[in-house]
């Protein structure tokens, strides 16, 4: 008769946190390809490219069609900042994936990717922000749509206020990490 013994727990935790691992390292490099995607996409593909913004005298649309190339690649850009920043923050994911994966689930480089991540939400509350009186500044710069007085209207409720309470909770999250470290570190010399 073969006896049946329970894993370990220590093994089980220890397969659990790779899973957990690759899953950090799968969906940042998903949200990755997918803001790539949706950057590149207007501008390989033209007719994919539309622009409505609201303007005193009802919605201004504007097509691939009313803009030359550069043009085009410049309002994607601008359109795009937030999706730099996500980027930035998967990035910052991944390289923390990394870290766990050596073994560092309480050190001062994962200090310092939440201390960027941290950045990162705060770059994105502001790119939030921003992008719609960017667009509508350059467009009227290229006298494409009418001036308006509404261009601020579309910055609120965006969104970016959560990105930046997101912002600091993790810059507090990163200064307690850091400081449990310190603390930790203190210890340890005294023992």
């Amino acid at each position: 008769m073969v006896k049946l013994t329970a894993p370990s727990t220590e093994f089980t935790m220890e397969n659990n946190l790779k899973r957990w691992i690759i899953a950090l390292k799968l969906l940042p490099l998903l949200g990755i390809a997918w803001s790539l995607l949706s950057m590149s996409v207007p501008v390989v593909v033209p007719s994919q490219f539309q622009i409505a913004l609201p303007g005193d005298e009802g919605l201004n649309v504007l097509t691939a069609n009313d803009f030359d190339f550069w043009q085009r690649l410049v309002v994607i850009a601008i359109a795009s900042i937030t999706n730099f920043c996500w980027i930035w923050l998967m990035i910052q994911v991944l390289l923390m994936a990394n870290r766990f994966q050596q073994g560092e689930l309480l050190s001062p480089g994962i200090v310092c990717c939440l201390r960027r991540f941290g950045g990162g939400l705060f770059a994105l509350g502001l790119s939030e922000i921003l992008i719609y009186p960017a667009l509508v500044g350059y467009l009227r710069l290229l006298d494409k749509i009418p001036p308006t007085s509404v261009a601020w209207l579309a910055s609120f409720g965006s969104g970016w206020i959560e990105s930046f309470m997101a912002g600091v909770l993790v810059v507090i999250l990163s200064k307690i990490f850091d400081l449990g470290i310190r603390l930790r570190q203190e210890v340890e010399l005294t023992v």
